[in-house]
């Protein structure tokens, strides 16, 4: 512990244990030692309880205060937890903040998308764009355009990038900021979710980006990823294709749950070529299945093409 630094009891929380610094750190007393915790979660006396570290750090050193209830980082930093850099400000000054910073933002946006509208030709601002056409227009340039059907609520880009922008709201003195969406899933790709009349719409990054810079999807088609990263959703890497070319790309890309890489094969590719080889030398199935040391249903099967057929 370092002799600089002034440390303060959280006993007056119910943890006699812990104690936190006035340089960001959070301390707990085991085995008549201190040591220091790398998450604010205080546990003892059968309770567990967990606090914002800076929060923290403002109630032992500074006190609470009824009026003021929300701990803001000053440098806007929010890892850095000294208590120079935190002080208490109360609800209504942090949603004008957040309102200001919201509208400056749109502001910014507004202009940048006015100034490329100015030097896009007007056969391209009335709407009829080729894919390749746009692509090429685009480029690095980040465009946003309402989502079809959420006019207002939310905004796609052709970066892939997609927002739910400010509006009334029952937190934040009646405003909700503006902020982007999505998640990956378990399957790499990033899922979005749209809220509009009390119910939920989940739809891919990828396929709103599609459907809202180029078009619907025609019918019997997918969405392919030209690069086969599912999280990159940017436009230039995203195509209308069918379920055959989507399935080569796959296998170019490598991503395929084929061979090995399918859960539920019980051989490897040097099992399966050994197996055609020694179908094309002449040798009976038994002999093959008794030398490879597979069942005979699965040599039938590699020799009739219907497992492995690919090699």
């Amino acid at each position: 512990m370092d002799p600089e630094v002034s440390y303060k009891s959280l006993e007056f929380l119910g943890f006699p244990l812990h104690k936190v610094g006035n340089d960001g750190s959070l301390w707990k007393k085991i085995d008549f030692k201190w040591k220091r915790l790398k998450t604010s979660v205080l546990i003892g006396n059968g309770k567990r309880k967990r606090y914002s570290l800076g929060h923290l750090i403002l109630l032992a050193f500074v006190g609470s205060d009824k009026k003021k209830r929300i701990c803001v980082h000053i440098d806007g930093n929010k890892k850095n937890n000294n208590l120079e850099n935190l002080r208490w400000e109360s609800m209504s000054l942090r949603r004008l903040c957040l309102l200001g910073r919201t509208e400056r933002m749109r502001d910014i946006h507004s202009r940048k998308h006015k100034e490329f509208e100015n030097s896009v030709p007007e056969i391209e601002k009335s709407g009829k764009l080729v894919q390749e056409n746009l692509v090429i227009r685009f480029g690095d340039y980040e465009i946003w355009r309402d989502v079809k059907g959420y006019e207002g609520k939310y905004k796609v880009s052709n970066y892939g990038r997609v927002k739910s922008l400010a509006r009334p709201g029952a937190i934040l003195g009646g405003m909700l900021p503006e902020r982007e969406l999505g998640k990956i899933t378990r399957f790499g790709y990033v899922n979005i979710d749209l809220y509009k009349h009390s119910k939920y719409k989940h739809i891919f990054a990828h396929c709103l980006v599609l459907q809202t810079f180029v078009g619907p999807c025609p019918k019997n088609m997918q969405c392919c990823h030209e690069d086969g990263n599912r999280a990159n959703n940017h436009l230039a890497n995203l195509r209308w294709g069918t379920r055959s070319s989507n399935q080569k790309d796959r296998l170019r890309h490598g991503t395929a749950s084929i061979g090995e890489k399918n859960s539920n094969t019980t051989t490897t590719r040097e099992q399966a070529l050994t197996v055609k080889q020694m179908g094309k030398d002449g040798l009976k199935i038994r002999e093959i299945s008794d030398v490879v040391g597979v069942s005979i249903a699965v040599v039938t099967q590699i020799l009739d093409g219907i497992t492995w057929n690919w090699l």
